[in-house]
């Protein structure tokens, strides 16, 4: 068995793409549950849907300050070479 190894883009860079296919965004703007006084929570969305700009995919993070559960699907929009996309909404709860 081979160990997966990253094919395109960096941690740092926002997007992971793994040798597998497996692709990780990093979507900004999750809404902020606590009053930690936050802006908002940026979390890892493994892409199911679309692309790192736009697309569905399902929350790979333990949130800090939200209260959206890691393996919920979520919407996200607004990306583009310049920016994260942000969070819309939840699609779906945990698979």
């Amino acid at each position: 068995m081979s160990e997966e190894y990253i094919v395109r883009g960096t941690w740092g860079g926002g997007v992971v793409e793994f040798s597998n296919g497996d692709v990780f965004v990093k979507v900004i703007s999750f809404p902020v549950t606590d009053d930690s006084g936050y802006g908002g929570e940026s979390m890892w969305v493994l892409l199911d849907e679309g692309n790192e700009f736009e697309g569905v995919g399902v929350l790979d993070n333990d949130p800090h300050h939200s209260d959206i559960q890691c393996g919920a699907r979520i919407k996200f929009t607004g990306g583009n070479t310049h920016y994260k996309p942000h969070f819309v909404e939840v699609v779906a709860g945990t698979q």
